[in-house]
C-alpha cells in the first residue's frame, strides 16, 4: 500500500518503492484481476490503530484493518478469529489471538510473546512475518518470508506445521532459530498433469478451462521451483524439479514457461506414474537449535 504523491502525464510517483514486482503482461483471470493495476483504498483504511487490554468475545471474525494495527495485552476468544488481511504493518504484543487467519494484503506481521490456538496462512502474504517468544497450537501455512525464534508450535493430536502457503503462491524463505516443533509437512497442492499439454518447455491450458487456469495461476510463480509429485505431494524418484521462468496468456491459452529442456520427464512415485506438479514449501529454509521436526526437507533444491 502506497500513497500517490504526484502525477505528471502518465508518470505516477509513489511515497515509497513497491515491495513486489507487478507486470502489465500478467494473465487475466476469471475475476478480471491479474495485470498490474492500482486500486483505491477507502480513506478510513489510512489509520494507525493501537488497542490496549481489551477482551473480544464475538462469534465471528474480528476485522483488524488499517495501515498500522498494534495489539497490546489483547484477548480474542477461540470462538472468534482475528481477521488480519489488509495492513501495511500488524503487531501483536502479549496477546491471545484465538485462531486468526492471515492473508491477502499484508506487508508485515509481527508476534511477540503472543498465543494462538491455530494460525492459517493461505497466501504468501505477509511479505515478511516475525514470530518471537510465542506459542501457536498449529501454524497452517507460512508466508512469503518467515523468521521465527524462541517459539513453540505444538499440538498433541494433529500435525503442527504446514510449510508453505496453503492456497496461493510460493514461499521464499523460512528461518527458524530456537523453534520447538514436533512434526511438519507441506500443503498438498499438486495439480494433475492431465490438465496440461507440454511442448518446448511450456505447459499450456486452454483459457476455456476456467477452473484449471485459476488453479495454475494460484500455484505457479515465476522464479520459483516445483517438483513432480504423487497425489499426496510426495516427491517422486528420482526427484525431478523445474523452475517457472514466466507466465503469459494469448487468445487461446495460458502458458506456463519453464526451464525444462527436451521431452517431459516421467519419474515414478512408489512404482506408479507421477500425478502432477507441486510447489516446495519455500525456496530456502534454515533452522538451528530447532526441532525435532526437520523443516529443511521441504525446501527447494539449490
Amino acid at each position: 500500500m502506497r500513497r500517490i504523491t504526484n502525477i505528471v502525464g502518465s508518470v505516477i510517483t509513489l511515497s515509497a518503492p513497491l515491495a513486489n514486482q507487478y507486470l502489465s503482461t500478467w494473465p487475466l483471470n476469471d475475476t478480471n484481476d491479474g495485470p498490474a493495476s492500482i486500486w483505491l483504498l477507502d480513506t478510513t483504511w489510512d489509520s494507525n490503530i493501537s488497542i490496549y487490554g481489551l477482551r473480544f468475545d464475538v462469534n465471528g471474525e474480528l476485522v483488524l484493518n488499517g495501515r498500522t494495527v498494534q495489539l497490546y495485552d489483547v484477548s480474542v476468544e477461540d470462538i472468534s478469529a482475528a481477521d488480519i488481511s489488509a495492513n501495511q504493518s500488524f503487531w501483536s504484543f502479549y496477546s491471545s489471538l484465538g485462531a486468526p487467519e492471515i492473508d491477502k494484503d499484508i506487508e508485515f506481521a509481527g508476534f511477540f510473546r503472543s498465543y494462538a490456538s491455530q494460525v492459517d496462512i493461505q497466501s504468501p502474504s505477509p511479505n515478511s512475518m516475525i514470530v518471537d517468544n510465542s506459542v501457536f497450537g498449529r501454524l497452517v501455512g507460512t508466508p512469503k518470508n518467515l523468521q521465527i525464534t524462541n517459539s513453540k508450535i505444538t499440538n498433541s493430536s494433529t500435525l503442527d506445521l504446514f510449510v508453505g502457503p496453503t492456497g496461493f503462491g510460493h514461499g521464499v524463505s523460512i528461518t527458524a532459530d530456537g523453534l520447538t516443533v514436533d512434526a511438519g509437512n507441506i500443503p498438498h497442492r499438486a495439480l494433475d498433469k492431465s490438465i496440461f499439454s507440454f511442448s518446448s518447455g511450456v505447459f499450456t491450458i486452454p483459457n476455456a478451462n476456467v477452473a484449471n487456469v485459476r488453479g495454475a495461476l494460484a500455484m505457479f510463480v515465476p522464479g520459483q521451483k516445483y517438483y513432480f509429485s504423487a497425489t499426496d505431494g510426495t516427491v517422486c524418484a528420482p526427484q525431478t524439479a523445474f523452475t517457472v521462468t514466466g507466465i503469459d496468456q494469448d487468445a487461446s491459452n495460458l502458458n506456463v514457461r519453464t526451464d525444462i529442456v527436451g521431452s517431459l520427464p516421467s519419474p515414478t512415485c512408489g512404482g506408479s506414474p507421477y500425478f502432477g506438479y507441486q510447489p516446495y514449501g519455500a525456496a530456502t529454509i534454515t533452522q538451528k537449535f530447532s526441532g525435532p521436526a526437520d523443516l529443511t526437507q521441504f525446501a527447494a533444491p539449490p
